[in-house]
């Protein structure tokens, strides 16, 4: 009789061969039987390898770690990025994009993780006035990537003071190599100024506000206050002239003196009526050849008559050259009001020349302010 074996390896296992009454590798096996007969079939396992890569910077640890495995063998992959990257997902997609994975051995198996680097922003604030910028300008920075960041003042008296947030301290520009995405802000503030304030002569100064220091366009008002019988000569440094009070525009470091000087001769002044004189400059002593104007202002219903005093005539306004000590008179006179009615009849046919109008106080001229009926 004739029978034929066939030898079938289980999944993970090869056959080798024949032994017994027969030999050989011949599969499937074609027996002649002249009697009993004893075969055996061979069988070995299968040792696969397992390999793995990386796309991008990483590594791939297997558990267990060996050289080859066998038909069935579950390891365990874990995929650990690079300081600056992140683990994206597996080459075989069904196995996910967790980093930890197992993997059932059926054959030689190649898997690669893949990483990808990092990529972050830069959120950026300005406080004051002035810009930051970034060098390079980009949307997204990658892990490593070198940035300069640079505060600039766009406007006069503003000046870079500080960073805030995820950069700090003072040093501008400042360059950062990125490893995180950052929240920066750059602090700007007003320029700060001093005003130095000195005096010749006998006198003194007021000044308002009185500040240590003071920011970039503050107004600051400097006052001269001569001593009795001396007046202010005028000023020098970061200002001129002979007006007082003085207001400086705190645009860097001012310095002011007052020159005060010995003013011998004091004008008076006075008024008969109602209305005022003003005096320019303001002052109340003055040195020789000093010209004061003077200016005759009349109250409501009265009028300037004219100077007495050190000066006479009706010139408004008008200088008086101070060589000694000076009284000047300005006199005002009410002006004289008329009150004139005209009756007309307001029935018909009648003579308006017969009606007649009473005035109470009956009186040739009135004042200003004066209640009549």
């Amino acid at each position: 009789d004739t029978v034929t074996l066939n030898a079938t390896a289980d999944p993970g296992w090869r056959f080798d061969g024949w032994s017994g009454d027969a030999t050989g590798t011949t599969n499937p096996l074609v027996l002649q039987l002249t009697g009993n007969t004893v075969v055996t079939a061979t069988f070995s396992q299968e040792h696969y390898t397992l390999t793995t890569d990386v796309v991008g910077s990483g590594s791939v640890v297997p558990s267990p770690q060996q050289d080859s495995y066998v038909y069935g063998d579950v390891v365990t992959l874990v995929a650990e990025p690079t300081v600056g990257w992140s683990f994206v997902g597996w080459s075989d997609q069904g196995l996910g994009t967790d980093s930890t994975v197992q993997v059932t051995i059926t054959g030689n198996t190649t898997i690669s993780a893949i990483f990808a680097k990092n990529e972050y922003t830069i959120a950026r604030t300005v406080i004051g006035s002035g810009n930051l910028t970034l060098a390079p300008e980009k949307t997204v920075y990658e892990h490593g990537d070198l940035v300069q960041f640079k505060a600039t003042a766009n406007a006069a008296g503003w000046v870079f003071a500080r960073w805030e947030g995820d950069l700090t301290g003072t040093i501008n520009p400042q360059s950062v190599t990125m490893e995180r995405s950052l929240a920066v802000t750059a602090v700007f503030t007003k320029t700060r100024h001093t005003l130095t304030e000195l005096t010749i002569g006998n006198g003194s100064l007021v000044v308002t506000p009185k500040k240590e220091f003071y920011f970039y366009g503050d107004n600051v008002t400097v006052t001269a206050l001569p001593a009795a019988g001396w007046t202010l000569d005028g000023w020098s440094g970061d200002s001129t002239g002979r007006d007082n009070p003085i207001t400086l525009v705190m645009d860097g470091n001012k310095s002011v003196i007052a020159r005060f000087v010995e003013a011998p001769y004091q004008l008076t002044t006075t008024v008969a009526g109602q209305g005022t004189i003003k005096r320019s400059p303001d002052l109340q002593f003055f040195k020789d050849g000093d010209n004061v104007l003077l200016t005759a202002e009349a109250a409501p219903g009265w009028r300037f008559a004219g100077w007495t005093g050190a000066l006479s005539g009706t010139e408004n306004p008008v200088t008086v050259t101070m060589n000694s000590d000076k009284t000047v008179s300005a006199n005002f006179v009410q002006i004289g009001y008329t009150v004139a009615v005209d009756v007309a009849s307001t029935v018909a046919n009648t003579d308006a020349t017969a009606n007649t109008v009473a005035i109470a106080p009956a009186k040739s001229s009135y004042s200003y302010g004066d209640l009549i009926t």
